[in-house]
């Protein structure tokens, strides 16, 4: 099974000291043993390298190319279509409207076939739709509630 990787949830992996720290690695250590293939965007890491220290920078870029995690990027010919696909959500991200990284990651879901993916951004990708109307399966808030609940 494929499963994107959000930048908020790389952020929460390799920030130690951030509230759903132990989480994401919780939901992590329970994907390792299952047939998974991680997959995220250069925008995704550039994204989460901004709001990382030095430490926790290098750690993630270790983390990625031991786990072999798949990076991709956006395409050129996608950008007419991901700044429409942007208007259909312009109330997403506390009214700001559809975050860049968040579409693209959209598009990388419509390319991989997949709406798996492990974020922390439950509003925004709770409203977000494949563009075949395919509703995203937030793995992070499944396996953050089951804890919370036990």
């Amino acid at each position: 099974m494929n499963i994107i990787l959000d930048s908020g949830y790389l952020i929460e992996l390799f920030r130690k000291n951030n509230r759903y720290h132990s989480t994401a690695k919780e939901v992590l250590i329970g994907s390792v043993n299952r047939k998974y293939k991680f997959h995220t965007l250069w925008e995704c890491l550039a994204e989460a390298s901004h709001k990382l220290s030095s430490d926790g920078r290098r750690a993630m870029l270790a983390w990625l190319a031991r786990e072999r995690v798949h990076i991709h990027h956006s395409l050129t010919s996608d950008l007419l279509a991901m700044a429409d696909y942007m208007g259909k959500y312009d109330g997403a991200s506390k009214g700001d409207g559809a975050d860049v990284t968040d579409v693209a990651l959209v598009f990388l879901a419509e390319r991989l076939k997949t709406a798996h993916i492990f974020t922390v951004d439950e509003n925004d990708f709770s409203a977000y739709r494949t563009r075949t109307g395919q509703p995203f399966k937030i793995i992070w808030l499944t396996e953050a509630h089951r804890r919370l609940a036990n």
